[in-house]
């Protein structure tokens, strides 16, 4: 069904076009007080949890990141894998996996007059899930309430018909994976029953993801399974209450693209919601994978199908919600009165080591970590440019980040020394250059025009400007600036970085390339 809204130019999932472009995983929704609410996980980025509105699920804003406070966040590196093991630190100190911890895969639903937010702070899963509450999606977001004697990750709320909520999660304790849910004092954390074990799936590895919704009077239970790559996909059963028994749909999976050549790969981590028109639409994870081989960059995105119901099982279907063309380009001269939430750092709020102050914003450096003082957006294109102009005092420029050990910087000094870092794993390739101080630097990611067999996801290129002319002074093929290199659940961010003293950051540019792109 296409709107009579919409423009001919109008694109679906099945045609690969994201409902939100870029690093946007794990898509939660729901309805509250006539606005569709969107929320995604973001790892070790802060502020956390980016919150989206909507009037229509087809076109969306960003208004805010509901953790934007110390109190609300635990940044501290990950310190148990999730069947409760303890890591053993790096060699530097530090244990594995610092990232891509963080804050993971909420569900956000509206009850009563409220909205409520489940979320798994990994680094501490074990101490239980955090309910977060707000009365709009603007927030203010309240301090969370931890829910100590349910550990797990991917937590999910559900009021039953006697109003008592219920919390599930996925749990790797105690022989998992499996699905545990348990009745739950929102306002206190404290379980009111024992904690019991619901369906875990069709024997997919890696059951997470629940969600509990009630349809036409059977309760449904929504998994992800596969794992979040190549192999994950969606499954559903159904029960006429929380105890059981359950019955699994008989057409599991009912969306994987497992085994197929499609322009998205790794669909799963699903949330339903009913559409203004009354028809229901789903949010899902994919890829956006290219190059030979397939690799993607730009992260876990989101993505809207339609769904409809026949004889009590929900049907997918990925042409159902053509969108309108977006431009995703902006400049920001960071002249408002604080940061537009595109705008978050690794392990660190940004408001510790920025401020807004004419003609642009300040970045400064203490001598921490460089990761403590990279202010990053994602990109939300295939093919971009940015470009930034300030004036540094010290060493400042700008970053291409998967993580800490794969990452690409074009950086400035005040004596006009251009140095570029090019990052993969232990290996590090450094060349310095000469420009003027003041000079605008810029990196772009373009196609890669070699032969297919040898073709990454694209090129990046970090260079200098000459007045107008782009003077690009190192390349990198994209393939070690992915995901499939990198590993972990994330994807590129790009923009300011610190490295010592301070900047002045008159204009940061973001210029999308519409070659190949959403």
């Amino acid at each position: 069904m296409t709107s009579p809204d919409l423009p001919a130019a109008a694109r679906t999932a099945a045609d690969g076009y994201p409902l939100i472009a870029g690093f946007f995983p794990d898509p939660t929704i729901c309805r509250h007080r006539g606005l569709y609410v969107l929320a995604h996980s973001s790892f070790e980025y802060a502020p956390a949890i980016p919150i989206w509105v909507s009037k229509d699920l087809t076109t969306w804003t960003h208004v805010t990141n509901a953790l934007t406070r110390e109190p609300q966040l635990r940044l501290q590196p990950m310190r148990f894998w999730l069947d409760g093991s303890e890591m053993l630190p790096g060699s530097d100190g530090i244990p594995v996996g610092s990232a891509n911890t963080g804050t993971f895969a909420p569900t956000i639903r509206s009850h009563g007059d409220r909205l409520f937010l489940a979320v798994t702070n990994v680094s501490d899963f074990l101490d239980g899930p955090l309910i977060y509450t707000s009365e709009s999606p603007e927030g203010p977001w309240s301090d969370p309430v931890q829910v100590p004697g349910l550990p797990g990750i991917d937590p999910d709320l559900y009021w039953d018909e006697s109003g008592i909520a219920h919390l599930t999660v996925s749990s790797y304790a105690n022989g998992g994976p499996h699905v545990t849910s348990a009745p739950v004092n929102l306002e206190t954390g404290e379980l009111l029953g024992e904690p019991k074990e619901l369906w875990s799936g069709t024997g997919g590895q890696a059951p997470e993801s629940p969600h509990l919704f009630m349809h036409e009077g059977w309760l449904y239970l929504l998994l992800a399974e596969g794992g979040t790559e190549r192999g994950h996909a969606v499954t559903i059963a159904r029960s006429r209450g929380i105890d059981g028994p359950w019955e699994a749909n008989p057409d599991n999976p009912i969306l994987t693209h497992r085994g197929l050549d499609r322009p998205v790969l790794n669909t799963g981590h699903a949330d339903l919601v009913q559409g203004p028109d009354g028809r229901f639409a789903m949010v899902y994870l994919g890829v956006r994978a290219r190059g030979f081989s397939g690799f993607h960059v730009n992260g876990r995105e989101t993505f809207l199908a339609e769904v409809e119901w026949r004889e009590g099982w929900p049907v997918v279907n990925e042409s159902g919600y053509p969108l309108p063309e977006r431009e995703h380009s902006f400049t920001d001269t960071f002249d408002g009165p604080a940061l537009h939430p595109r705008w978050v750092s690794p392990g660190r709020l940004p408001a510790t080591f920025t401020s807004i102050s004419a003609p642009g914003l300040e970045v400064r450096a203490d001598g921490e970590a460089l990761a403590h003082y990279f202010l990053a957006m994602r990109p939300q294109d295939e093919y971009w440019t940015v470009e930034m102009d300030a004036d540094v005092l010290g060493e400042a420029g700008i970053t291409l980040r998967v993580d800490e050990i794969h990452s690409a910087d074009v950086l400035l000094d005040e004596t006009g020394a251009v140095t570029t870092v090019v990052r993969v794993g232990d290996l590090e390739r450094r060349l310095t250059h000469t420009a003027e101080n003041g000079a605008s630097l810029f990196i772009r990611v373009r196609p890669d025009g070699r032969p297919p067999l040898r073709r990454g996801p694209d090129v990046v290129e970090l260079g200098v400007m000459d007045g107008d002319n782009p003077r690009v002074l190192d390349t990198v093929d994209g393939r070690y600036l992915s995901v499939e290199v990198a590993g972990g659940w994330t994807g590129r961010v790009v923009g300011p970085r610190i490295v010592r003293g301070s900047a002045n950051i008159s204009a940061f540019r973001y210029q999308a390339d519409p070659v190949g792109d959403a």
